[in-house]
């Protein structure tokens, strides 16, 4: 799961928490005590994803040349 990019991985994260989360695993996880690691692994998730999107809208809005431009801008000189 670590090889595969943010987009993949964190999707796949997503459905472990909610397998986790649902009743038969639920019981599972307050036997052995886990229920604070579940709930610190589902936060650090979601606190991802916000900072992975405020990246993107980041990146979205920075103005990139056309590579088309920059070729005729070398061709000038």
């Amino acid at each position: 799961m670590y090889r595969l990019g943010y987009t993949v991985e964190s999707s796949q994260l997503q459905v472990l928490i909610t397998d986790l989360e649902s009743s038969k695993a639920h019981e599972a996880i307050q036997a052995i005590g886990a229920e604070q690691w579940l709930a610190d692994m589902k936060e650090t998730q979601q606190l991802f994803e916000v900072l992975y999107q405020q990246k993107v809208d980041a990146e979205s809005v920075e103005d990139y040349p056309l590579l088309v431009e920059k070729r005729k801008q070398v061709k000038r000189m």
